[in-house]
């Protein structure tokens, strides 16, 4: 005679029947969860985005859709306004952890994350402290599996020790917070100590050396940081070279600074200009004036709907009729938008 009515095995348990037999559903699903990995969570994502594709959406589910990292900015207090956003939730909501993987958005991280610690590390709560160290911790696992930017790095972790060392006293947050972010500093220098970068073979196709000279000059052109150019001249003579040529720095002058501040600066180095050195120039114009701030992709607010974004994700506008109207915001800017944490 058939049973009909409540499991027998457990009253109130759902059961799933898998591969090894007959399991309880809230066990199943810890198994499940336990087991994750890369793979499986592409297959969810890719199955889940099949399923909306033939309910009639849009896009390709073999690509997901791009995400869009942004936070909406509320600032002031009213009586209808009772919150404002921290940093915290701004380092998060777009996705600083995620972002240093990104080659457009790194040189802009990393300068947030220099400035942070020296200037606001002993000022920012608990929370924006782990999201802040988990940020670091982040590029120097991204950095050491790529081999890339050792110096950069150490210069990061080297910050960071001193800014916990100055703030031992003076912190916000609990004892035993500040104790795990100096055992987290040590993680990192170790990992930065055991950093490796393999030398290429001779197999791995050209290098730099055999292009031609018309084509390094075009590369050496494209770096606005004059610390790469003088490093990349260090390695070869010929590099060397090309690396010292006027017209590369002369480039490189009024890209950074105006047409005032460049003739004023001439003025002072020399009265003849026949044996003008722009590089001299360049390193006397440097002291007197900020160089300009350039990143392949940073922050901006839309002045529509008070959002932050990240320029090459956009983001969804509460005002889609009105124009455009966006500003960008530079490392220091953003910090500047939450002084009053």
């Amino acid at each position: 005679m058939p049973f009909i009515g409540r499991d027998w095995r457990s009253p109130g348990d759902q059961w799933v029947k898998t591969n090894e037999g007959w399991e309880r559903m809230r066990t199943w699903r810890l198994k499940l969860f336990g087991n994750l990995n890369e793979n499986i969570v592409a297959r969810i994502l890719k199955l889940s985005l099949l399923e909306d594709f033939q309910c009639g959406k849009k896009y390709d589910y073999e690509q997901p859709p791009n995400p869009q990292p942004h936070i909406h900015l509320l600032r002031g207090l009213s009586r209808e306004q009772k919150v404002q956003t921290n940093i915290n939730e701004a380092l998060i909501k777009l996705d600083m952890s995620r972002a240093v993987k990104d080659i457009q958005r790194f040189n802009y991280i990393c300068q947030l994350v220099d400035i942070l610690l020296q200037e606001k590390l002993m000022t920012l709560s608990g929370a924006a402290q782990k999201a802040l160290f988990n940020i670091l911790e982040n590029l120097v696992e991204h950095c050491v599996k790529t081999e890339s930017n050792p110096m950069l790095l150490s210069n990061l972790v080297l910050e960071a020790e001193k800014a916990l060392e100055k703030g031992v006293y003076t912190h916000i947050g609990s004892s035993s917070l500040w104790q795990n972010h100096l055992e987290s500093v040590d993680k990192m220098k170790r990992s930065i100590k055991q950093m490796k970068i393999k030398e290429r073979t001779q197999n791995d196709g050209l290098y730099l050396q055999d292009l031609p000279d018309e084509i390094i000059c075009h590369i050496l052109r494209c770096l606005t940081n004059h610390i790469d150019i003088i490093n990349t001249s260090l390695t070869r003579h010929r590099l060397y070279s090309l690396a010292t040529e006027q017209l590369l720095w002369r480039e490189l002058c009024f890209y950074h600074f105006t047409n005032a501040q460049v003739h004023k600066t001439v003025t002072m180095v020399t009265k003849d200009t026949s044996n003008l050195s722009w590089k001299e120039v360049y390193k006397k114009i440097r002291k007197r004036y900020a160089k300009k701030q350039t990143y392949a992709d940073m922050i901006y607010l839309c002045k529509n709907c008070n959002a932050l974004y990240w320029k090459e994700s956009g983001h969804p506008c509460y005002d889609r009729d009105s124009p455009s109207n966006s500003v960008e915001i530079t490392p220091h800017k953003f910090i500047t938008l939450f002084n009053h944490y």
